[in-house]
Protein backbone atom coordinates (compact mmCIF):
# COMPACT_ATOMS: atom_id res chain seq x y z
CA UNK A 1 0.00 0.00 0.00
CA UNK A 2 1.41 3.78 -0.58
CA UNK A 3 1.50 5.57 2.12
CA UNK A 4 3.49 8.24 0.76
CA UNK A 5 2.81 10.13 -2.67
CA UNK A 6 3.64 13.55 -3.52
CA UNK A 7 3.13 14.79 -6.93
CA UNK A 8 4.32 17.21 -9.16
CA UNK A 9 5.16 19.74 -6.09
CA UNK A 10 6.12 23.25 -6.51
CA UNK A 11 7.04 26.36 -4.03
CA UNK A 12 8.56 29.47 -4.82
CA UNK A 13 9.27 31.92 -2.10
CA UNK A 14 9.07 35.53 -3.05
CA UNK A 15 7.94 35.14 -6.50
CA UNK A 16 7.90 38.13 -9.00
CA UNK A 17 10.94 39.87 -6.33
CA UNK A 18 14.89 40.13 -7.41
CA UNK A 19 14.86 37.88 -4.07
CA UNK A 20 12.52 34.74 -6.00
CA UNK A 21 13.51 31.45 -4.80
CA UNK A 22 12.42 28.48 -6.66
CA UNK A 23 12.52 25.94 -3.86
CA UNK A 24 10.92 23.42 -5.61
CA UNK A 25 10.42 22.55 -8.73
CA UNK A 26 8.43 19.44 -10.21
CA UNK A 27 9.39 17.19 -7.08
CA UNK A 28 7.94 13.76 -6.93
CA UNK A 29 8.10 10.86 -4.83
CA UNK A 30 6.00 7.36 -4.03
CA UNK A 31 7.08 5.36 -0.92
CA UNK A 32 5.32 1.76 0.24
CA UNK A 33 4.89 1.24 3.60
CA UNK A 34 8.42 0.04 5.54
CA UNK A 35 10.17 2.58 2.75
CA UNK A 36 13.51 4.33 4.03
CA UNK A 37 14.75 7.21 2.27
CA UNK A 38 17.30 9.79 2.87
CA UNK A 39 17.50 13.14 1.18
CA UNK A 40 20.62 14.89 0.66
CA UNK A 41 21.57 18.23 -0.81
CA UNK A 42 23.34 21.21 0.25
CA UNK A 43 22.56 24.36 1.84
CA UNK A 44 19.28 25.89 0.02
CA UNK A 45 18.39 22.89 -2.15
CA UNK A 46 14.70 22.69 -0.67
CA UNK A 47 15.31 19.61 1.93
CA UNK A 48 12.93 21.50 4.60
CA UNK A 49 10.67 22.74 2.34
CA UNK A 50 9.89 19.30 1.18
CA UNK A 51 9.53 18.46 4.71
CA UNK A 52 7.56 21.39 5.56
CA UNK A 53 5.26 20.62 2.67
CA UNK A 54 4.48 17.44 3.89
CA UNK A 55 3.98 18.16 7.34
CA UNK A 56 1.48 21.03 6.49
CA UNK A 57 3.58 23.96 7.32
CA UNK A 58 3.06 26.51 4.78
CA UNK A 59 1.43 25.82 1.03
CA UNK A 60 3.01 24.60 -1.81
CA UNK A 61 2.46 26.89 -5.02
CA UNK A 62 1.09 23.48 -6.93
CA UNK A 63 1.23 20.10 -6.55
CA UNK A 64 -0.49 17.13 -4.38
CA UNK A 65 0.54 15.24 -1.66
CA UNK A 66 -1.31 12.05 -0.17
CA UNK A 67 -0.93 10.04 3.09
CA UNK A 68 -1.77 6.66 3.11
CA UNK A 69 -3.65 4.80 6.33
CA UNK A 70 -6.66 3.04 7.37
CA UNK A 71 -10.17 5.52 9.42
CA UNK A 72 -12.67 2.90 11.05
CA UNK A 73 -16.24 3.26 9.85
CA UNK A 74 -17.26 4.84 13.59
CA UNK A 75 -14.76 7.31 13.57
CA UNK A 76 -15.54 10.41 14.51
CA UNK A 77 -14.13 12.33 11.61
CA UNK A 78 -14.04 15.54 10.30
CA UNK A 79 -11.97 17.12 7.38
CA UNK A 80 -11.89 20.68 6.87
CA UNK A 81 -10.58 22.73 3.65
CA UNK A 82 -9.94 26.38 2.60
CA UNK A 83 -8.81 28.10 -0.61
CA UNK A 84 -7.82 31.16 1.52
CA UNK A 85 -5.17 30.04 4.01
CA UNK A 86 -3.50 33.53 3.40
CA UNK A 87 -6.26 35.52 4.50
CA UNK A 88 -6.47 36.62 8.40
CA UNK A 89 -9.71 35.06 8.65
CA UNK A 90 -9.97 32.03 6.50
CA UNK A 91 -13.16 30.56 5.39
CA UNK A 92 -13.30 26.83 6.21
CA UNK A 93 -15.86 24.67 4.38
CA UNK A 94 -16.78 20.76 5.58
CA UNK A 95 -15.62 18.73 3.07
CA UNK A 96 -16.05 15.60 5.65
CA UNK A 97 -18.33 13.60 3.28
CA UNK A 98 -16.42 14.22 -0.16
CA UNK A 99 -12.88 12.92 1.89
CA UNK A 100 -15.31 9.47 2.70
CA UNK A 101 -16.14 9.00 -0.82
CA UNK A 102 -12.84 9.60 -2.30
CA UNK A 103 -13.99 12.63 -3.98
CA UNK A 104 -13.26 16.08 -5.10
CA UNK A 105 -14.41 19.15 -2.77
CA UNK A 106 -15.71 21.94 -5.33
CA UNK A 107 -14.93 25.33 -3.33
CA UNK A 108 -17.99 27.49 -2.49
CA UNK A 109 -16.06 30.29 -1.36
CA UNK A 110 -14.17 32.78 -4.74
CA UNK A 111 -12.51 34.98 -2.84
CA UNK A 112 -9.01 35.23 -1.24
CA UNK A 113 -7.84 38.61 -0.36
CA UNK A 114 -3.82 37.53 -0.50
CA UNK A 115 -4.23 35.12 -3.74
CA UNK A 116 -5.52 31.56 -3.52
CA UNK A 117 -3.77 29.14 -1.00
CA UNK A 118 -4.98 25.66 -0.17
CA UNK A 119 -4.81 24.12 3.36
CA UNK A 120 -6.92 21.30 5.43
CA UNK A 121 -7.64 20.10 9.01
CA UNK A 122 -8.45 16.63 9.92
CA UNK A 123 -9.77 15.61 13.54
CA UNK A 124 -10.08 12.20 14.13
CA UNK A 125 -11.54 10.51 17.48
CA UNK A 126 -12.50 6.68 18.16
CA UNK A 127 -15.59 5.53 17.72
CA UNK A 128 -18.02 3.70 20.06
CA UNK A 129 -15.88 0.50 18.89
CA UNK A 130 -13.06 1.80 20.18
CA UNK A 131 -10.89 0.35 16.85
CA UNK A 132 -7.87 2.40 16.15
CA UNK A 133 -6.82 3.55 12.94
CA UNK A 134 -4.92 6.05 11.42
CA UNK A 135 -4.80 8.54 8.35
CA UNK A 136 -6.72 7.24 5.52
CA UNK A 137 -5.41 9.78 3.12
CA UNK A 138 -4.96 13.25 2.78
CA UNK A 139 -4.59 14.95 -0.28
CA UNK A 140 -4.62 18.36 -2.38
CA UNK A 141 -4.20 19.57 -5.54
CA UNK A 142 -2.91 23.18 -5.66
CA UNK A 143 -3.34 24.79 -9.33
Amino acid sequence: MEMLQLNDLHKTFNPGTVNEKVALNGVSLHMEAGDFATIVGSNGAGKSTLFNAIAGSFYVDAGAITVGGLIPADAVFKVEVTNNGKDSSPVWEDATTEARNGRNHLFTNQTAANGFAFNFRVTAERGASGESGYIASIQGGFQ
